[in-house]
Protein backbone atom coordinates (compact mmCIF):
# COMPACT_ATOMS: atom_id res chain seq x y z
CA UNK A 1 0.00 0.00 0.00
CA UNK A 2 1.50 3.29 -0.83
CA UNK A 3 0.25 7.23 0.08
CA UNK A 4 -1.79 7.63 -2.89
CA UNK A 5 -3.85 4.26 -2.36
CA UNK A 6 -7.59 4.93 -1.16
CA UNK A 7 -8.95 1.89 0.74
CA UNK A 8 -12.53 0.94 1.43
CA UNK A 9 -12.89 -0.54 5.07
CA UNK A 10 -16.04 -2.11 6.41
CA UNK A 11 -14.88 -5.03 8.18
CA UNK A 12 -15.31 -4.91 11.54
CA UNK A 13 -12.59 -2.75 13.87
CA UNK A 14 -12.69 -5.45 16.88
CA UNK A 15 -11.33 -8.59 14.43
CA UNK A 16 -7.64 -8.97 13.39
CA UNK A 17 -8.51 -8.65 8.91
CA UNK A 18 -10.05 -5.66 9.71
CA UNK A 19 -7.77 -3.79 12.60
CA UNK A 20 -4.74 -4.86 11.86
CA UNK A 21 -4.60 -5.81 7.40
CA UNK A 22 -6.79 -2.82 6.89
CA UNK A 23 -6.50 -0.01 9.77
CA UNK A 24 -3.28 -0.28 10.56
CA UNK A 25 -1.60 -0.87 7.35
CA UNK A 26 -3.75 2.23 6.18
CA UNK A 27 -2.43 4.16 8.51
CA UNK A 28 1.19 2.81 8.48
CA UNK A 29 1.74 3.69 4.64
CA UNK A 30 -0.09 7.04 4.66
CA UNK A 31 -3.23 6.15 2.86
CA UNK A 32 -6.46 7.22 3.09
CA UNK A 33 -8.85 4.80 4.80
CA UNK A 34 -13.17 5.10 3.89
CA UNK A 35 -14.90 3.67 6.60
CA UNK A 36 -18.24 2.42 6.22
CA UNK A 37 -19.68 1.12 9.32
CA UNK A 38 -22.13 -1.85 8.01
CA UNK A 39 -21.76 -3.57 5.34
CA UNK A 40 -23.87 -3.19 1.82
CA UNK A 41 -23.12 -4.27 -1.32
CA UNK A 42 -24.67 -0.68 -3.26
CA UNK A 43 -22.82 1.36 -0.17
CA UNK A 44 -19.36 -0.03 -0.89
CA UNK A 45 -19.77 0.46 -4.68
CA UNK A 46 -20.74 3.77 -4.38
CA UNK A 47 -18.00 4.69 -1.91
CA UNK A 48 -15.24 2.52 -4.54
CA UNK A 49 -16.77 5.50 -7.36
CA UNK A 50 -17.09 8.04 -5.31
CA UNK A 51 -13.81 8.30 -3.72
CA UNK A 52 -11.84 6.82 -6.25
CA UNK A 53 -10.88 3.79 -4.31
CA UNK A 54 -7.63 1.51 -4.92
CA UNK A 55 -7.78 -1.01 -2.38
CA UNK A 56 -10.75 -3.15 -1.24
CA UNK A 57 -10.73 -6.04 1.49
CA UNK A 58 -13.64 -8.18 2.90
CA UNK A 59 -14.66 -11.42 3.22
CA UNK A 60 -15.89 -13.80 0.99
CA UNK A 61 -19.37 -12.81 1.60
CA UNK A 62 -19.18 -9.46 0.82
CA UNK A 63 -17.44 -10.59 -2.47
CA UNK A 64 -20.45 -12.95 -3.32
CA UNK A 65 -22.72 -10.16 -2.88
CA UNK A 66 -20.79 -7.37 -4.12
CA UNK A 67 -20.14 -9.63 -7.83
CA UNK A 68 -24.31 -10.44 -7.27
CA UNK A 69 -25.14 -6.84 -6.95
CA UNK A 70 -26.97 -4.74 -9.54
CA UNK A 71 -25.24 -1.48 -9.93
CA UNK A 72 -22.65 -0.13 -12.92
CA UNK A 73 -20.91 1.48 -10.82
CA UNK A 74 -17.36 2.72 -11.95
CA UNK A 75 -14.44 0.54 -9.91
CA UNK A 76 -12.24 1.30 -12.52
CA UNK A 77 -9.98 2.97 -9.94
CA UNK A 78 -9.89 -0.56 -8.10
CA UNK A 79 -6.55 -2.00 -8.61
CA UNK A 80 -6.22 -4.41 -5.63
CA UNK A 81 -8.57 -6.28 -3.32
CA UNK A 82 -7.84 -8.92 -0.46
CA UNK A 83 -9.99 -11.69 0.76
CA UNK A 84 -9.43 -13.37 4.04
CA UNK A 85 -11.33 -14.59 6.98
CA UNK A 86 -12.69 -17.64 5.18
CA UNK A 87 -11.79 -19.39 1.95
CA UNK A 88 -12.97 -17.82 -1.32
CA UNK A 89 -15.41 -19.92 -3.83
CA UNK A 90 -13.17 -20.19 -6.70
CA UNK A 91 -15.88 -19.30 -9.27
CA UNK A 92 -16.87 -16.25 -6.84
CA UNK A 93 -12.75 -15.78 -7.57
CA UNK A 94 -12.72 -15.72 -11.21
CA UNK A 95 -16.63 -14.04 -11.54
CA UNK A 96 -15.21 -11.02 -9.41
CA UNK A 97 -12.29 -10.50 -11.36
CA UNK A 98 -14.34 -10.66 -15.19
CA UNK A 99 -16.61 -8.06 -13.68
CA UNK A 100 -15.15 -5.93 -12.14
CA UNK A 101 -11.13 -6.19 -13.64
CA UNK A 102 -9.15 -6.31 -10.40
CA UNK A 103 -6.98 -9.24 -8.96
CA UNK A 104 -8.86 -10.54 -6.02
CA UNK A 105 -5.62 -11.96 -3.70
CA UNK A 106 -6.25 -14.43 -1.14
CA UNK A 107 -4.72 -14.75 2.82
CA UNK A 108 -4.71 -16.75 5.36
CA UNK A 109 -4.13 -15.34 8.89
CA UNK A 110 -5.05 -15.78 12.90
CA UNK A 111 -5.21 -13.65 15.92
CA UNK A 112 -3.15 -16.07 17.72
CA UNK A 113 -0.13 -16.21 15.20
CA UNK A 114 0.22 -12.37 12.95
CA UNK A 115 -2.86 -10.86 11.04
CA UNK A 116 -1.40 -12.33 7.76
CA UNK A 117 0.51 -16.09 7.79
CA UNK A 118 0.28 -16.52 4.20
CA UNK A 119 -0.27 -14.63 1.25
CA UNK A 120 -0.98 -14.77 -2.65
CA UNK A 121 1.36 -11.50 -3.32
CA UNK A 122 0.69 -9.25 -6.07
CA UNK A 123 4.04 -9.27 -7.63
CA UNK A 124 3.89 -13.37 -7.87
CA UNK A 125 2.11 -16.20 -9.56
CA UNK A 126 -0.78 -17.38 -8.00
CA UNK A 127 -3.44 -19.89 -7.54
CA UNK A 128 -7.14 -19.50 -7.52
CA UNK A 129 -8.13 -21.15 -4.22
CA UNK A 130 -5.25 -20.73 -2.87
CA UNK A 131 -3.56 -19.37 0.37
CA UNK A 132 -0.66 -18.28 -1.14
CA UNK A 133 2.78 -18.40 0.07
CA UNK A 134 4.47 -17.26 3.57
CA UNK A 135 4.81 -13.52 4.35
CA UNK A 136 7.33 -11.78 6.45
CA UNK A 137 9.31 -14.19 9.14
CA UNK A 138 6.29 -17.03 8.45
CA UNK A 139 7.49 -20.41 8.16
CA UNK A 140 5.05 -22.81 7.23
CA UNK A 141 5.25 -26.66 6.81
CA UNK A 142 3.10 -30.22 7.10
CA UNK A 143 3.54 -32.85 8.85
CA UNK A 144 1.74 -36.62 9.44
CA UNK A 145 1.13 -37.55 12.84
CA UNK A 146 0.81 -41.42 13.76
CA UNK A 147 -1.46 -42.59 16.36
CA UNK A 148 -0.03 -44.59 18.42
CA UNK A 149 -1.99 -47.97 18.97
Amino acid sequence: MTPDDVVVGCLPLFHIFGQICTMSVAVRSGASLVLIPRFDPGTVLDAITRERATVFEGVPTMYAALLQHPSDADVSTLRMCVSGGASLPVEILHGFERRFGCPVLEGFGMSETSPVVTFNHPDRPRKAGSIGTPSGTSRCGSSTTRART
